[in-house]
């Protein structure tokens, strides 16, 4: 084990994604502050979609469901994923560190993330697919798919919708981002995209295959992004949402 990200690399991923750095946030007032544990319980997600229902101003439930695993999935890649491959660090998953602080009053609802970058670990000696197997695993099964799953029964919003939230941001990140984020480590970032949507066992995420690849072959709009496979019915949200550039159901 590695001591932690560098400040520099706190910095990076502060200046890219939405991720908490104390240097810069921890004299800001934080309006909000989601512990990982409220999303560990039906009781605890019910009161964050009934907060977050109300904060967004929304008019569907099911809409305020898919916004939060949205931004869910997008901190667990640019959290936890973008270092592993991008820094060959990952923060040791200490859920009691995990949470969502939010450090402005932003209507849209974008909380930073705030992870454990102060104990990390990376391959060494070991085996670099070895490594990125049980990072996966353990990020799939026991802090994704639970969250997931408590969504779903509060909710009714699809798992399949989910799992698309997800693999939206893995392949944005390791398709087209990565090299605006970082000039190095390109192989390494490539091989574990390759492990994450085609070798990992379905197993990992719970499911009978692995969802990732089943979204991999939507096509792509000529920027590269894919289009979804199922709408994610943020359209839905209030009178001022539309529908997403990539959405099934366009008109």
């Amino acid at each position: 084990m590695i001591k932690a990200f560098t400040q520099e690399e706190v910095q990076l991923l502060d200046d890219h994604f939405r991720y908490y750095n104390p240097e810069a946030y921890s004299h800001w007032a934080h309006y909000e502050v989601i512990p990982f544990s409220k999303l560990e319980t039906k009781e605890g997600v019910k009161e964050v979609l009934d907060h977050l229902h109300s904060f967004l101003q929304s008019e569907d439930y099911v809409a305020t469901a898919s916004i939060l695993t949205k931004r869910f999935a997008y901190y667990i890649v640019t959290g936890i994923l973008v270092p592993m491959s991008a820094f060959d660090k990952a923060p040791v998953l200490d859920k009691k560190q995990l949470q969502l602080i939010r450090v402005d009053e932003d209507k849209n609802w974008f909380p930073k993330f705030k992870g454990n970058h102060e104990s990390v670990t990376s391959p060494g000696q070991h085996s670099r697919e070895d490594w990125v197997h049980d990072i996966a695993e353990e990020i799939f099964s026991t802090i994704v798919r639970p969250v997931f799953a408590n969504v779903q029964q509060v909710s009714k919003l699809p798992m399949k919708t989910m799992w698309e939230n997800l693999a939206i941001y893995i392949f944005w990140f390791y398709e087209l981002f990565y090299p605006e984020f970082t000039s190095e480590n390109h192989q390494h970032i490539q091989q574990d995209f390759h492990y994450l949507v085609q070798s990992l066992e379905g197993e990992a995420f719970g499911e009978k295959r692995n969802p990732l690849s089943y979204f991999q072959q939507q096509d792509c709009l000529k920027n590269g992004t894919r289009m979804r496979k199922f709408c994610c019915m943020t359209y839905k949200l209030n009178e001022q949402s539309n529908y997403c550039r990539t959405c099934p159901n366009l008109p």
